[in-house]
């Protein structure tokens, strides 16, 4: 999950640091693969927690979770995009993936 959330933060203050169309390759490759990692390390993590008449519970909540944040982060973005711009929207979402790396760490 660490080298998820490195991989999603680095994706994402590439085209802060690199502002030029060519960044959007790596970040793009970047961000995807740190969250399917993430992903998968906490779906793992999730079949070791509780008993397992819990697990069919805690997938559920976690795949709410997931779809939640598949709808509002777009929608952050965009609205971040618009009021703000690209570049400092870019650097303001890398800020996101701080938090598990300063928790996970």
């Amino acid at each position: 999950m660490l080298v998820g959330s490195v991989a999603i933060a680095a994706g994402a203050i590439l085209p802060f640091l690199w502002q030029n169309l060519l960044s959007l390759y790596p970040t793009s490759v970047l961000i995807g693969s740190g969250f399917m990692m993430y992903q998968v390390a906490a779906q793992h993590i999730l079949g070791y927690i509780g008993r397992p008449e819990d697990r069919p519970m805690n997938f559920s909540l976690s795949a709410l979770g997931f779809s939640v944040s598949g709808f509002i982060g777009p929608m952050i973005a965009g609205f971040g995009i618009d009021a703000f711009g690209h570049v400092a929207t870019f650097a303001a979402l890398a800020a996101f993936p701080l938090v598990p790396i300063a928790v996970l760490d």
